[in-house]
């Protein structure tokens, strides 16, 4: 059977390609990866978004914090880690790969963890940053809404987390800050108008064959 099979028009994107896109994107956009409070930046940039800090009783201005993805990895079924993924994409699903840092500021030293790139000198006024990196691992589905392609996370693993009750708790906010990321990595698939042609798509998307396919008719 052809590509169209019963459509007029057949289009795909493969992984690899799907993982340059995502490259350029990060590059060209990380504040939509890196979040931080006060302590850590005055404001938005174009490489940081600025939040609030969260407010608890006795601590003034609340607890400041970072959060930064590094530049995420996306597998779609089937499998292409030879065996080795944490989390396999199923028949339908993709995985995201990626690291964390979470970082606090505590202390008095002067030293910062860069968010994308590692360690680098960056004062802070009576606070030394202190900073873990998580590995995590997400697989899910397509949701096509409103024209667009994008990414779901179901399910969340971080590697080496203990006691599982912490590791649980942790992977239920993980889910819920990698899903507010992914919301941002989106494939537009709009109806096209070309003079009296109008071309709908009518079937997909579906990831097979490490791609995410879709058909459409005019």
């Amino acid at each position: 059977m052809s590509l169209t099979q019963t459509s007029t028009v057949f289009a795909a994107i493969h992984e690899n390609g799907l993982n340059d896109l995502i490259e350029a994107f990060y590059n060209a956009r990380t504040h939509y990866f890196v979040y931080a409070t006060p302590a850590f930046t005055s404001s938005t940039t174009a490489s940081i978004t600025s939040i609030p800090a969260i407010s608890f009783p006795g601590i003034p201005g609340g607890i400041d914090f970072a959060i930064g993805l590094r530049q995420p990895t996306i597998d779609l079924h089937p499998d292409s880690s030879g065996g080795s993924a944490v989390l396999p994409p199923q028949a339908g699903q993709f995985t995201v790969s990626a690291k964390v840092v979470l970082e606090v500021p505590c202390g008095d030293r002067q030293q910062d963890f860069d968010l994308t790139h590692g360690r680098k000198d960056r004062p802070i006024i009576n606070a030394s940053p202190q900073a873990t990196e998580l590995e995590i691992h997400a697989r899910g589905s397509l949701i096509n809404a409103a024209g667009n392609i994008s990414f779901k996370a179901e399910e969340i693993e971080i590697v080496d987390i203990a006691p599982e009750s912490l590791e649980n708790v942790i992977e239920c906010i993980m889910r819920l800050i990698v899903n507010a990321v992914l919301q941002n990595i989106r494939i537009p698939i709009p109806s096209l108008t070309l003079d009296a042609f109008s071309l709908s798509i009518i079937d997909g998307p579906r990831i097979e064959e490490d791609q995410i396919k879709v058909w459409g008719t005019v």
